[in-house]
């Protein structure tokens, strides 16, 4: 057993993906507030408290909780959201109950679950370095990419208790793992077994975000182009292992909704108490189109605003993708497009704005992000003149600075202005920036980082040992005589 733990610890020394996994997710952590703030994470938690709690769907008695985010049907309240975070929640939510009687948690539940999502934030971001080492970039190019997109609108959402980070990490993970099997030659179980992931994943995502059904459509063209007259042939057993999941997922959706409000096509939205939200006119569409991608009258939630190094290396990087990669280019570029013309098409953007970036695009933000790789392979060859490979990494730094700051202002603006915060539901990183120093924060939040930091880096990075005889010498430890050299 412990040739397997040492073996296991010796793989994540040499594991880049875990190393940028910890790095991102201390960095979101930084980033949580004390606790659920605003409507929509109110809506999910309160949620996880009437399935637990008072094991039904209706939020009647929360109301003045999410007055905003319910629907009101037959004399009884219900969130109007779809209840995938909320299920991945309710585990956590009960063993946090199970612990209270003999841990002290600070502000409870909250916390926790909002670093719950900073985990899978982080894990998201591991699969943008995935996805684009299948796209064969180097070691070098994925984990810039990564970067990228660790340090863009999924900052924002990292730090909230809402589907922004868990729709994309279902939506990528199912994206990956069909891209493994049409990438690669793999034996029949283990293909069907890629494939029976990839659909609990795509079918998952679906309930988390009702909407993602739309992407549904480049998936099934991508399988269908991709085995042509196989699936009716050999192929067949490997479709069903990817599409019963998702059928499976879409009948619980159906079955749920059939069971609250007695049409399977109907949910919480159909019935929201501030009228229609899924109101859709096409007339909207050119009008929705510039709000997405150039300029928001919401106060900067474009995605040009918050990521215009987009804009400029994955033009170019699709261009390059399509010629190496003409399957995947039209799943992404398919993708993308869906997801941005159906949400043009909505009457009222609500939410969708305002300072934490255009968050309608967020399931499939990744496949925007990850062309970006290409781009950089392309003016990082040898072939490529010195001239042009400065001009390019100061435009990309440049572009890339600019979207830090201008995400890390107004998310400072969007904490203290808008919603008037408390101190301690302000993230560490926040208040830093700020110049506002919390006692709390020193406590509660600085020395607990830093000393897993520590510990992280003791453990997994201090290769020759040189901060363990440090602390050794610190704290008047002797070395062992089998230790000795």
């Amino acid at each position: 057993m412990w040739h397997s733990i040492k073996s296991f610890h010796n793989a994540l020394l040499k594991s880049i993906r875990f190393k940028l996994f910890i790095a991102v997710y201390i960095i979101y952590q930084l980033g949580i507030g004390w606790g659920v703030h605003q409507m929509d994470e109110w809506a999910h938690y309160i949620m996880i408290i009437a399935l637990v709690e008072d094991n039904t769907f209706i939020v009647t008695k929360y109301v003045h909780y999410i007055y905003f985010t319910v629907g009101f049907y037959e004399g009884n309240y219900y969130v109007a959201k779809a209840p995938g975070l909320s299920f991945l929640g309710i585990p956590i939510y009960m063993l946090l109950k199970i612990l209270d009687g003999y841990v002290s948690f600070p502000n409870h539940y909250q916390y926790i679950l909002i670093s719950f999502v900073a985990v899978i934030s982080a894990l998201t971001v591991v699969l943008v370095h995935d996805v684009c080492r299948l796209l064969n970039c180097s070691e070098r190019t994925s984990i810039l990419t990564a970067i990228l997109s660790a340090f863009g609108i999924a900052w924002t959402h990292s730090k909230r208790f809402e589907d922004g980070s868990v729709s994309p990490f279902f939506l990528l993970m199912g994206i990956y793992l069909l891209m493994k099997v049409t990438r690669n030659q793999l034996p029949e179980k283990e293909e069907m077994k890629y494939l029976a992931f990839a659909g609990v994943s795509i079918g998952y995502a679906l309930l988390v975000e009702y909407t993602n059904v739309i992407l549904l459509v480049p998936i099934i063209s991508y399988v269908i182009f991709t085995y042509k007259a196989k699936i009716f042939g050999h192929k067949l057993r490997q479709v069903l292992c990817l599409f019963s999941p998702i059928v499976a997922m879409g009948l619980v959706i159906l079955g749920l909704n059939q069971i609250l409000f007695d049409s399977p096509f109907s949910t919480a939205y159909t019935y929201h108490t501030f009228g229609p939200a899924t109101e859709f006119s096409i007339t909207y569409i050119p009008q929705g189109l510039f709000k997405f991608l150039i300029y928001s009258d919401l106060g900067g939630g474009s995605l040009f605003f918050y990521q215009p190094l987009i804009f400029f290396t994955s033009t170019f990087g699709f261009f390059k993708m399509y010629k190496l990669f003409k399957r995947e280019t039209l799943l992404f570029i398919a993708s993308i497009l869906l997801n941005i013309l159906f949400f043009s098409m909505r009457v009222d953007l609500g939410g969708g704005f305002h300072y934490i970036g255009p968050g309608y695009i967020h399931p499939v933000l990744p496949l925007l992000i990850i062309p970006t790789a290409l781009t950089i392979e392309t003016f990082n060859a040898k072939s490529v003149s010195i001239f042009r490979r400065r001009i390019f990494w100061s435009v990309y730094l440049g572009l890339f600075a600019f979207s830090v700051v201008v995400i890390g202002a107004c998310v400072l603006a969007y904490n203290f202005t808008i919603l008037n915060l408390p101190i301690a539901y302000i993230g560490a990183f926040e208040l830093l920036k700020s110049g506002y120093l919390d006692p709390r924060l020193l406590k509660h939040r600085f020395l607990p980082s830093i000393l897993v930091g520590i510990l992280l880096y003791v453990v997994f990075w201090d290769r020759r040992g040189t901060l363990k005889s440090r602390l050794r010498k610190i704290f008047g430890i002797k070395k062992k005589k089998n230790e000795l050299s």
